[in-house]
C-alpha cells in the first residue's frame, strides 16, 4: 500500500509552525544583539534582506498566418515544435509573519552603540537597549525638574575634601564622606554582592523572556561591577565598570559593552578626559561622573549614604558615559513600594527618570535598602508600548 500523503491541513499547520518558530527567533535576536544587556544599545540589529524578483512573460513568437485553403481541403495549423507559452508569474512577497519579526528585531537594537543607547543629547531616537543600556539611555534633563540642594554636593574636584572613610570590603558596606561648599555628602557602598534576574519585555506585540545577572565587587577601595542579559540559545550582552571608591562616590576608570565586540570608554583623571575607543569625540571629565553600569550603584550609594536625605520629590542629576558620548540624566526620587518579585518580597524606594521627546524612553528603578540600595527592579517603557521589565529572582554568593 503507497504510504499516505500529507493532507492540505497538515501542510498548512507545518508551514505556519515554522513562519511562527522564525518570528520568535528574530525577536529574541533582537533582544540581545540590539543593544540590552540593558538595562539592554545601538546598531546591532541582524539583517534580514528579503528580495523580490519578477519573472517577466517572454512573447511567443507564432508564425505567420497562412491563408486558409478551399473549404474542401482544410489544413490543421500546428504549434511549433520546442516552444512553449510563457505565462506571467506573481511578484513574490515575503511572508507577513517574517515581515513582523525583522521589525520587532529591529526595533530592539539599540540606537547609537553598545549598544541600545545612545541618542544623543540633541536628537534623542527610539531605543530599546535590552536591559541595562537602555534603561541608561541618553537625554536632556526634563525642564520641569528643579534641582534639589542635595544635588549641588557634587562640586568641583578641588572642592572637595574628605572627611572619613571606613573600608569594609566584601564583610559590609564601605562609606566615604566628603565637603563641598560647607555641606557634607555621605557615600555607602554596598558589600560585594551576586544577583539575579528573570527579564520579560514585549516588542511590536511579541513577548520575550532572557536572563540577567549583576556582579558587584569591592574590596573598601577599588570596586569590579558585571551585568549580563543572557539568553541559552543565543549568547550574551556584557557591560563592566572598573574603579575606585573615592571621596565623590564611585570614581570609574573603565566602561566597556560587549555584544559580539567590545566598545569602551577611559577615564583618564590626570588628564581630566573621557576617551573612547570607538574614536568618538573624547568628553571633559568632571566630578561625580558615572558610566552607564555605575550610575546604577552611584544612586544607590548616595541614598544609603544619607537615609532620610533625600525624600520623595528629590532630584538627582547624574553626567553618565556610554561607550560612545556623555549623557545627562535626572532622576527624581519616588515612595518606598513593597514590591513582589520572583525573588519574594522586597521594600524599595522608586526613582524615575522621564521620557524626554517624542522617542524617549520612560526609565524606573527600585533600590532595596535591604541589598544595600542594589536595583531589584528596572522597566523601560517606550512611546510605542514596547517594554522591558528586569526583577530580581535570587542573590547568590559573591
Amino acid at each position: 500500500m503507497p504510504p499516505e500523503t500529507p493532507t492540505a491541513p497538515a501542510r498548512k499547520t507545518s508551514t505556519s509552525l515554522a513562519a511562527l518558530t522564525t518570528v520568535v527567533l528574530l525577536a529574541h535576536v533582537g533582544v540581545l544583539y540590539g543593544s540590552p544587556v540593558a538595562l539592554v544599545a545601538h546598531g546591532y540589529a541582524p539583517e534580514v534582506a528579503f528580495n523580490t524578483r519578477m519573472i517577466a512573460s517572454t512573447p511567443t513568437s507564432h508564425p505567420q498566418p497562412v491563408e486558409p485553403p478551399p473549404p474542401s481541403a482544410p489544413v490543421a495549423r500546428a504549434m511549433p515544435r520546442g516552444q512553449d507559452i510563457a505565462r506571467p508569474q506573481a511578484p513574490i512577497n515575503p511572508t507577513a509573519n517574517a515581515s513582523a519579526g525583522q521589525e520587532a528585531a529591529a526595533a530592539l537594537a539599540a540606537s547609537d552603540a553598545v549598544g541600545p543607547l545612545e541618542p544623543t543629547l540633541a536628537a534623542p531616537q527610539p531605543n530599546a537597549d535590552g536591559v541595562v543600556s537602555q534603561f541608561l539611555a541618553a537625554s536632556a534633563p526634563p525642564a520641569n525638574l528643579k534641582l534639589a540642594s542635595e544635588t549641588k554636593l557634587l562640586a568641583a574636584a578641588d572642592d572637595a575634601k574628605p572627611l572619613t572613610g571606613t573600608n569594609a570590603g566584601a564583610g559590609g558596606p564601605t562609606t566615604r564622606s566628603t565637603t563641598a561648599g560647607g555641606a557634607t555628602q555621605n557615600f555607602a557602598f554596598p558589600p560585594s554582592t551576586h544577583l539575579k534576574y528573570s527579564i520579560n519585555g514585549e516588542v511590536k506585540g511579541f513577548p520575550y523572556f532572557v536572563k540577567g545577572d549583576l556582579q558587584w565587587k569591592q574590596d573598601g577601595k577599588t570596586y569590579d561591577a558585571r551585568m549580563e542579559v543572557s539568553h541559552f540559545l543565543l549568547g550574551s550582552r556584557v557591560q563592566t565598570s572598573r574603579g575606585d571608591l573615592g571621596v565623590t562616590g564611585l570614581e570609574p576608570i573603565r566602561f566597556g559593552d560587549k555584544v559580539r565586540s567590545e566598545v569602551a570608554a577611559h577615564f583618564d583623571r590626570s588628564k581630566g578626559k573621557v576617551t573612547f575607543s570607538a574614536n568618538t569625540p573624547e568628553a571633559p571629565l568632571v566630578t561625580g561622573m558615572q558610566d552607564h553600569l555605575s550610575a546604577l550603584v552611584q544612586l544607590g550609594a548616595m541614598l544609603g549614604g544619607a537615609p532620610g536625605g533625600y525624600p520623595e520629590g528629590t532630584t538627582v542629576p547624574l553626567e553618565a558615559v556610554g561607550p560612545r558620548s556623555v549623557e545627562s540624566w535626572v532622576f527624581k526620587v519616588g515612595p518606598q513600594e513593597k514590591l513582589t518579585l520572583p525573588g519574594g518580597q522586597v521594600s524599595a524606594i522608586k526613582l524615575v527618570r522621564e521620557a524626554v521627546g517624542d522617542y524617549g524612553t520612560r526609565g524606573e528603578v527600585w533600590l532595596a535598602p535591604s541589598m544595600g540600595y542594589l536595583p531589584v527592579r528596572i522597566r523601560l517603557i517606550e512611546p510605542n508600548g514596547n517594554f522591558v521589565d528586569q526583577k530580581w529572582s535570587d542573590t547568590v554568593a559573591p
